[in-house]
């Protein structure tokens, strides 16, 4: 009964919604990132750990307040939704697969074998599950190295020039696949939809100059009538 509920979605609907999701984030994301992080010189010929940390970082002062958020908000916003996510998704492959089974024993007992209507079904199967596989392989990419660095930098210490290097390795790291992540959600969804991948390419013919929609090339045709001053 729920794909039905979709139906019930009108534009409203999706405005309110993301309008919702932008208030949350600007409240419980970038206002306490504003306040915990900044950017300010480092000397980088100074003797002290601090001239390993990046120009963009948390303010030593505020090292507390960014582990009391590393604990509640990223396991609100990250890890309870990644869990879900994980779940949900396994979840779904394992109704796949007992649908797929169901329908293999129904075609036995009728003695038929599979037609081109199955290998579809089958087909679309097997892209939905590599979709969702996808789908959690790049926000676990993305947001598991970030999370766990902050945790782990707010609550060790490094004390020697080796776990120095390590922290400063591992801060580069979880930046990467941060970056990576976000450049793979649009290849992933290209990937998933054909009505995806027209507009993409609509878009980037149409930023250069050029258009995939056929041209009128015919020229115009002038009609004329007879009135009654017509000879």
């Amino acid at each position: 009964m729920y794909p039905h509920w979709f139906n019930r979605i009108t534009i409203k609907h999706v405005k309110l919604t993301l309008i919702v999701v932008w208030v949350i984030s600007f409240g419980a994301g970038f206002i306490p990132f504003a306040f915990i992080f900044g950017s300010r010189l480092i000397n980088r010929h100074a003797s002290n750990p601090e001239r390993t940390r990046p120009s963009c970082s948390a303010y030593t002062e505020r090292l507390g307040m960014l582990k009391m958020y590393s604990k509640v908000g990223y396991s609100i916003f990250f890890y309870i939704p990644m869990v879900l996510i994980t779940v949900l998704s396994i979840r779904i492959v394992y109704v796949i697969y007992l649908r797929k089974i169901q329908r293999r024993e129904a075609m036995k007992k009728k003695h038929q074998m599979e037609n081109s209507q199955e290998q579809k079904q089958q087909k679309k199967e097997k892209k939905a599950v590599l979709q969702l596989l996808l789908i959690v392989g790049s926000f676990a990419l993305g947001y598991l190295p970030p999370t766990t660095f902050h945790f782990v930098a707010t609550t060790s210490k490094p004390k020697t020039q080796s776990d120095l290097h390590m922290q400063w390795w591992f801060g580069q790291l979880e930046y990467i696949t941060l970056r990576i992540s976000e450049c793979l959600n649009p290849i992933f969804y290209n990937l998933s939809s054909p009505k995806m991948r027209h507009e993409t390419m609509a878009l980037i013919m149409k930023i250069g100059g050029k258009s995939n929609t056929p041209r009128n090339t015919s020229k115009p045709v002038c009609i004329r009538t007879l009135d009654q001053n017509t000879v």
